[in-house]
């Protein structure tokens, strides 16, 4: 049977499972963590969705006086799951792009 080590460690660290609970999880067994967390689909998309706050959190660390401007981003058409965090003109959580290029490509303006 194939092992997937990274998932299962994705697991463990955001969802605070045991090591038994997130192999079950990934063997697709009705562990009781998986159950209770709403199905094993479910328990992924939480881990990945977690794993992305850790991303935006570092991000936040690291340039402490960027703006979150995902709320406008999405009136303008951004349909993204990321946060767009923008600091000093460029948007640091979408590879330093400039804030001008990054609203030009989205969906509205095309």
């Amino acid at each position: 049977m194939k092992k997937f080590p990274r998932l299962i460690e994705l697991l463990r660290e955001t969802m605070n499972l045991t090591l038994g609970e997130a192999e079950a999880l990934t063997r697709g067994v009705e562990a009781e963590a998986v159950s209770r967390c709403g199905g094993r689909d479910k328990v992924v998309r939480r881990a990945f969705a977690l794993r992305q706050n850790l991303a935006v959190s570092r991000l936040m660390r690291r340039y402490p006086a960027a703006a979150d401007k995902t709320v406008y981003a999405t009136d303008r058409g951004y349909t993204g799951r990321r946060r767009v965090l923008i600091h000093d003109g460029a948007v640091v959580s979408h590879g330093n792009q400039q804030w001008e290029t990054f609203l030009s490509s989205l969906n509205k303006y095309n």
